[in-house]
């Protein structure tokens, strides 16, 4: 599922080798029902279906990409498992994008030789998407650097959770939107159309789906310039509030 949650493999919610027809199987038994993660009961309702893609434990990798308070940082491990103790470097914000000569010298000096060129291209690349598209956060945990078959190193990104920032939808909202839409890749074809409808569902936690009424607020907040937020707290409260200030005046719906 691809709903927001943590530790998926210990929850039973991650398949591995299986054919497709398994897979849709797999699915089929879990779309639309509610499952209880860690105490906290959801409906599955979005999955995700990948390739499998085995490999050497030796090869696996880690980077995190973070907004931090005077610029963004780049961690990476090349042993599995980003800690505070990872290779990092913090790039300002108003500075320039970092060479692949720091990244190099600052990430990947652990590295075997023969597998530094293509990930330090790849984490070139990454940063510079990550800035383009107004990321806050970005883990790739597996990131994994291996020998393809003709014996040059391959990357492969087999989990990845990201944040981007909500107030960047106007700078965004084309690029995000060629992003969620697979059509240009499925058919093979270079041209890339901006019109392409919403740009991006930012969802609720899992747990909590969204009501018709927030869901609708939250797609007038992606289109204009005022900030517009509603949360409702008890559906079935009847007494409302109202407190100015500002020049505005705020409505709180009441919990009694």
């Amino acid at each position: 599922p691809d709903q927001l949650i943590k530790r998926q493999g210990k929850a039973g919610l991650l398949g591995l080798k299986m054919s497709w027809n398994q897979a849709k199987a797999w699915i089929q038994e879990r779309a639309g029902k509610p499952v209880n993660v860690e105490g906290v009961t959801g409906t599955l309702n979005t999955f995700i279906v990948e390739p499998f893609t085995p490999y050497p434990s030796d090869t696996n990798c880690d980077c995190i990409l973070q907004q931090v308070l005077k610029g963004n940082m780049i961690l990476f491990t090349h042993k599995g498992g980003v800690d505070s103790k990872a290779p990092k470097i913090t790039v300002l914000a108003d500075g320039d994008l970092p060479s692949q000569a720091e990244l190099k010298s600052g990430l990947l000096s652990a590295v075997p030789s023969k597998r530094q060129d293509a990930l330090v291209n790849f984490l070139a690349r990454l940063y510079s998407t990550y800035v383009e598209l107004h990321y806050t956060y970005l883990e790739i945990n597996p990131l994994v650097c291996m020998e393809s078959a003709n014996g040059s190193p391959s990357i492969a990104f087999l989990d990845m959770a990201t944040k981007l920032d909500q107030t960047a939808d106007y700078l965004c909202r084309a690029k995000w939107a060629i992003g969620r839409d697979i059509s240009s890749p499925v058919n093979g074809s270079d041209k890339v159309f901006a019109n392409r409808g919403q740009s991006m569902v930012f969802p609720a936690p899992f747990g909590r789906d969204l009501t018709k009424e927030e869901a609708y607020i939250q797609k007038l907040d992606a289109s204009t310039g005022p900030s517009l937020k509603l949360t409702v707290l008890n559906p079935k409260g009847r007494v409302w509030t109202m407190v100015p200030g500002g020049g505005a005046s705020e409505v709180y719906s009441s919990v009694i």
